[in-house]
């Protein structure tokens, strides 16, 4: 079963929507954020920056939510949750078009714009 380490206000609901969705079982262990809305001691064991979520699968680890989210619909053989690739059928593209959409939010966030 999937273990997914959720830390308060992080996009780990993010994962929990899509096992919802699909039907899928799952351990959820929550964690709440410290009064400088940090991760917890606990939770910089399961991931040393505090970075969730963090996800669990037998002896596989895999943070950040978008790679979670990949790795679930490949597990589960799910299509209709994931973009299909551009014309040529190649759905690399997707993948790059959503990191570097994250990558310009970072980079506007920093700047304040």
């Amino acid at each position: 079963m999937i273990k997914v380490h959720c830390l308060a206000y992080s996009r780990a609901i993010r994962l929990l929507w899509l096992l919802e969705d699909l039907g899928q079982p799952y351990e959820l262990v929550q964690y709440d954020r410290t009064d400088a809305f940090r991760a917890p001691e606990p939770f910089r064991k399961v991931h040393p920056l505090g970075k969730s979520p963090v996800m669990e699968d037998g002896d596989i680890i895999v943070s950040e939510s978008v790679t979670c989210l990949r790795y679930l619909t490949e597990k589960f053989g799910d299509g209709t949750h994931r973009p299909k690739g551009n014309a040529a059928g190649n759905p690399g593209t997707c993948l790059m078009g959503t990191l570097v959409a994250r990558g310009h939010d970072a980079v506007a966030l920093v700047r304040g714009l």
